[in-house]
C-alpha cells in the first residue's frame, strides 16, 4: 500500500489555496491537511499539528515564507509556490525540496510530488536484513539498495542530496535528502555527525585530530567547532547536547551568537514591543477602536525582531499588557 502524505498550505491569497487544494485532489497519496493565511498561523499549526510536506508562499505580511523557513529549520518538505523568481536561493539555502512559480500547473506540480516522495523513500533505517546487520534502506537509481551500517564510512551533505561513501563500493552512493533526516535516522552510537556536512563511521577512522578525521577511505574531514555542534543539533531538533566541561562556556556563548537562547526576559521583550508600537501608531488606535485582528501583526513584528527567540506566550500577555 503507497503511503500517503499530509499537506498544509500557506499563502495569503485565497486563489493559490483553490487551486493547490484542487491540485492536492487529484492525488491519492496526497491528504489536504490544513490552511494557514499568514506566516503567524502557519507556525501555530506548525506546532501544533503533524504535516508531510507544506506548500509554501514567499510574498506574504507579517511573516514572510523565507523568515518562516528560517524560523523553522526542523519542518515538514517544503514546496515553494510564488509568483516571484526573486527568492529561488534564498529558498534553496533553506533546503527547500522545489520552488514553482505561479500559476502552477498540474504537470509541474506532480513533479514537485515527485520529488518529494524520493525524498521519503530515500531512506530508512532497518534494524537488520537476512544476515542480522543492521542496514540502511535507500533508493538507487530507482531500486532499493541496503547498505550494512558497518560498512558505511561517512555521509556528506551537498544541499538537496547526501553521497555515502561505503568501504564496498569504490564510488559514492547519491541519496536524495537532508544530513539532519538521515542524522534522527541512524540513531546508534557509532554514527556521529563531526560537521554540518559530515557523519562518519567511528569505526572508520583512522586518525584523528582536534580540527580533523582521517577515514580508512584516506579522505580527511573537518571536524566543526561548538557553534557548528550546537547549530547543527537545533537544525535536527536536538535538544540536549553532551560535550566536555571544559567546553561549557563555549557552549553558552555559542548559544548566545546563534540566537538559540528563547528570550523571556520581561525588560527586553517590551523594549522590543514599545519600539514596534511606537512605529505603528496608527495601527494601534485601529486595534484600540476594535480591529482585534492587527494583534496578530503585533506578535508577528515582535517574533520577527527578536528573530524567532522571544518565547510566544510572554510576547501575547506582555502584548496585551501595553495595548490594554
Amino acid at each position: 500500500m503507497e503511503p500517503t502524505y499530509r499537506c498544509l498550505i500557506i499563502d495569503d491569497e485565497t486563489p493559490a489555496h483553490k487551486a493547490l487544494t484542487a491540485h492536492i485532489a487529484k492525488c491519492e497519496e496526497l491528504v489536504y491537511s490544513g490552511s494557514a493565511f499568514n506566516g503567524m498561523e502557519a507556525l501555530k499549526m506548525l506546532n501544533e499539528n503533524s504535516y508531510d510536506i507544506i506548500f509554501l508562499d514567499i510574498n506574504m505580511p507579517i511573516i514572510s515564507g523565507v523568515e518562516l523557513m528560517e524560523m523553522q529549520p526542523n519542518r515538514p518538505l517544503t514546496i515553494i509556490t510564488t509568483a516571484y523568481s526573486d527568492f529561488a536561493l534564498s529558498a534553496y539555502q533553506n533546503d527547500a525540496i522545489d520552488y514553482l512559480l505561479k500559476p502552477i500547473s498540474f504537470e509541474k506540480f506532480l513533479k514537485a510530488i515527485e520529488k518529494a516522495k524520493t525524498y521519503y523513500s530515500g531512506f530508512s533505517l532497518k534494524k537488520e536484513n537476512n544476515t542480522k546487520e543492521k542496514v540502511l534502506s535507500c533508493r538507487v537509481n530507482g531500486q532499493i539498495t541496503e547498505i550494512p551500517l558497518d560498512d558505511i564510512i561517512y555521509i556528506e551533505s551537498l544541499g538537496n542530496y547526501m553521497k555515502l561513501f561505503s568501504s564496498r563500493v569504490n564510488l559514492p552512493i547519491i541519496i536524495y535528502g537532508s544530513l539532519s533526516s538521515v542524522s534522527s535516522e541512524l540513531q546508534v552510537n557509532t554514527v556521529v555527525q563531526i560537521h554540518r556536512s559530515f557523519i562518519v563511521n567511528t569505526n572508520k577512522i583512522q586518525n584523528f585530530t582536534s580540527k580533523s578525521l582521517t577515514m580508512i577511505n584516506g579522505e580527511v574531514l573537518p571536524v566543526g567547532g561548538i557553534k557548528e555542534k550546537v547549530l547543527g543539533a537545533h537544525r535536527a531538533g536536538i535538544r540536549e547536547v553532551i560535550l566536555p566541561f571544559e567546553n561549557e562556556s563555549d557552549v553558552d556563548s555559542a548559544i548566545e551568537k546563534l540566537g538559540l537562547k528563547q528570550v523571556s526576559d520581561d525588560g527586553a521583550l517590551l523594549a522590543i514591543i514599545d519600539a514596534i508600537l511606537a512605529a505603528n501608531q496608527d495601527k494601534v488606535a485601529e486595534y484600540k477602536s476594535g480591529k482585534d485582528k492587527l494583534f496578530g501583526f503585533f506578535v508577528g513584528q515582535t517574533m520577527k525582531e527578536s528573530k524567532g527567540s522571544a518565547n510566544p506566550n510572554k510576547v501575547n500577555d506582555l502584548l496585551k499588557q501595553r495595548l490594554a
